[in-house]
C-alpha cells in the first residue's frame, strides 16, 4: 500500500558532496541529490518518484539484513499535489507556500468568535444622554447580537484574533435620556441608518423596545 506524505513533511532538492551518506544497499559513498522525510529518513533523488529512491545511511550505520528492502520502488510514496500541480518535481518551489498555509491554518484555529453581551449604561452615559452600542451579524445568516467594543474593533480591523470573515459589526448611538417619544424616534432613526449603511436586512427586527435603558429623569447629584 502506498504511503502518503504531505509536502510540508518532505524536504526536497537536498545535495550532498560525499563523505556524509552511503547507500544502505551497498554501503557505497553517495554523492548527489536526496530528500528527507519528517521522520529523519533520507532517500536518493530530488523528490519521491525521482528514480528508485534508495535509503541513505550515515557512516556509522549498517544496511538491513534484507538489503534491498531499503529500496523504495517508484511511486510507492505519493506526494500530495498543490491545486493545479501534477508534477511532483515542482514541490521545491512551494516551500514558502506550504509554510504560509500552515501558519494561516494555525491562526484560524486560534481565532475567537465575537462575544454576545448585554451592556449596562453608566452614570456618565446618562449624563451624556446616550451610549454607544455594538452589534454583530453572522455573514451568511440574518442573525444579530450585541457585542463588546473590543470585539467590534477587532472585527473592523480584520484582526487575526477574531473570525472577521464570518462576522461583521456596526456601532450606533443609542439615546437613553429625555422625553420618551423623542428618545424613541431618535433610536429608530439610529437603527435604520445603521441597517442601511451596513446593508443588514431585517436588522430592525432585532429591536423590540426602542426605549431600552431609557430614564425620563435622573438625579445626577
Amino acid at each position: 500500500m502506498a504511503q502518503y506524505y504531505p509536502k510540508s513533511q518532505i524536504k526536497t532538492n537536498l545535495y550532498t558532496e560525499g563523505r556524509k551518506y552511503a547507500l544502505s544497499t551497498t554501503r557505497e559513498e553517495y554523492i548527489g541529490f536526496y530528500y528527507e522525510l519528517y521522520t529523519g529518513q533520507k532517500y536518493t533523488g530530488k523528490y519521491p518518484g525521482d528514480g528508485k529512491n534508495i535509503q541513505l545511511i550515515t557512516s556509522d550505520s549498517y544496511p538491513n539484513k534484507e538489503g534491498n528492502d531499503n529500496i523504495i520502488p517508484e511511486n510507492i510514496i505519493t506526494v500530495l499535489p498543490f491545486p493545479g500541480e501534477s508534477d511532483p518535481s515542482t514541490i521545491h518551489s512551494h516551500n514558502n507556500y506550504v509554510y504560509s498555509t500552515i501558519v494561516t491554518q494555525q491562526k484560524s484555529e486560534n481565532r475567537k468568535s465575537p462575544l454576545s453581551v448585554s451592556p449596562s449604561p453608566t452614570l456618565t452615559d446618562y449624563k451624556k444622554g446616550s451610549m454607544n452600542r455594538y452589534f454583530v451579524k453572522k455573514n451568511n445568516q440574518n442573525i444579530y447580537f450585541e457585542t463588546t467594543i473590543d470585539d467590534h474593533v477587532l472585527l473592523q480591523k480584520k484582526s487575526s484574533q477574531i473570525c472577521w470573515d464570518l462576522y461583521s459589526s456596526v456601532s450606533l448611538q443609542w439615546f437613553i435620556q429625555g422625553r420618551a417619544n423623542i428618545v424613541e424616534s431618535k433610536n429608530i432613526v439610529s437603527v435604520r441608518n445603521a441597517s442601511k449603511n451596513s446593508k443588514w436586512p431585517a436588522f430592525s427586527s432585532y429591536f423590540t423596545n426602542y426605549l431600552q435603558y431609557h430614564l425620563a429623569k435622573i438625579n445626577f447629584a
